[in-house]
């Protein structure tokens, strides 16, 4: 998914590890999410528009991604 995850991070002069921390996850799982690589889940997405003080529809883009919604779950397509 496309993000402005590393813009933000960058304004706020922080580097992937200490986004890591605050997350609980690796440099490199922020580095793969910064890469579009790694979707994070919800909650996760969540901290960090909190962590980076932005609107999660700034962050990322939830248009690029196409859901099929089946069975009562939703799966990515």
């Amino acid at each position: 998914m496309k993000n402005k995850v590393r813009y933000y991070r960058q304004e706020l002069e922080m580097t992937q590890e200490q986004l890591g921390k605050l997350l609980g996850v690796s440099r490199q799982t922020v580095g793969a999410l910064e890469r579009g690589r790694f979707d994070p889940p919800i909650t996760m997405a969540y901290y960090i528009s909190l962590i980076l003080e932005q609107p999660l529809n700034e962050l990322f883009d939830f248009e690029s991604i196409e859901i099929n919604i089946k069975n009562g779950s939703i799966e990515r397509v």
